[in-house]
């Protein structure tokens, strides 16, 4: 097996991720087999943490829309 790190610019990532409007990707990761956007938002996104639904409206493939933007229960 062999380990890679793949980069993908967030210009291109937030092109092809719908984001909300004045949302910036800022970093990413994988924890605990989520993704974990950090992000910048000139709004006040509801909490520190949130949990999002994302989903794919026109089925094009080419574009997910992320919404449905939640509190995250504290553990």
């Amino acid at each position: 097996m062999s380990n890679h790190r793949i980069y993908i610019p967030s210009v291109h990532a937030e092109h092809m991720l719908e984001l909300p409007s004045d949302v910036h990707i800022t970093a990413a990761r994988v924890e605990g087999g989520e993704l974990v956007l950090g992000v910048a938002s000139k709004e006040d996104l509801g909490a520190d943490y949130v949990n999002a639904l994302y989903g794919n409206v026109e089925e094009d493939d080419t574009r997910l829309t992320l919404g449905m933007l939640e509190k995250r229960p504290t553990a």
